[in-house]
């Protein structure tokens, strides 16, 4: 029983916080990004910043790049991985923040 409640506990909480992010794609995986060669995006990279190693480090990410490619699927995913580490992320995009840390921003 106590299992239950933690894991519905720990659910209810990665919704709320997909939910406060706002993100555009909220179905975005860091697993579905396409790297084809070229695109030129760097999977390690990308991989390392899974982790959300850099929001306890305190450093944010800028992702930049031409029109049409994915910047918004590569912001959403990593801010998806971000709730799924249990952080309050935002998606700059759309103007709303998180309070207790940033994904993306």
């Amino acid at each position: 029983m106590a299992d239950r409640e933690y894991t519905n506990r720990k659910n209810n909480r990665l919704q709320r916080l997909i939910r406060k992010a706002g993100f555009d794609q909220s179905q975005a995986n860091v697993n579905d990004i396409n790297y084809q060669a070229g695109r030129k995006l760097n999977k390690k990279l990308i991989d390392r910043l899974s982790t959300c190693e850099y929001i306890q480090r305190a450093h944010n990410i800028i992702i930049a790049g031409a029109t049409g490619t994915d910047k918004s699927d590569i912001a959403c995913s990593q801010g998806m991985k971000g709730c799924k580490h249990y952080y309050a992320t935002n998606d700059p995009s759309t103007g709303t923040t998180g309070r207790t840390g940033r994904c993306l921003g």
